[in-house]
């Protein structure tokens, strides 16, 4: 399953201009921006993470924060999660060093599980 693989990032680019509406018609229509498809595929992200599904949640969020989105708490806990479950303590402690934005006990509070390898990161 390599979902992920299909997604086409660069057509997300157009929907960042897409701030100002322009017409009584462009009012009254449904628009996706660019931010409503990045919650959107991060929530699905933290569900491949708890689903096991953890290379598939694991590139999505590192496809996420390649295109400027800022994963949050939650979030960043998961991708942890998924990090660890497909590739193992050395690329947690990678990413833990690359960002400083969460301390890991914090992290544990959204995945329990994480308790598990506190001590060796």
């Amino acid at each position: 399953m390599h979902l992920i693989d299909h997604i086409d990032w660069a057509s997300l680019e157009p929907m960042k201009k897409e701030e100002v509406v322009g017409s009584w018609e462009d009012v009254n229509s449904s628009r996706i921006s660019q931010r409503d498809i990045h919650i959107a595929l991060n929530n699905l992200a933290c569900i491949l993470a708890d689903i096991e599904q953890s290379e598939e949640s694991a590139k999505l969020f590192r496809q996420l924060q390649d295109s400027g989105y800022v994963l949050n708490g939650y979030a960043f806990s998961k991708y942890i999660y998924s990090i660890w479950k497909s590739e193992g303590l050395g690329a947690v402690r990678e990413v833990m060093v690359a960002n400083k934005s969460f301390e890991f006990p914090e992290l544990t509070k959204h995945s329990p599980t994480l308790v598990e390898i506190g001590d060796q990161i």
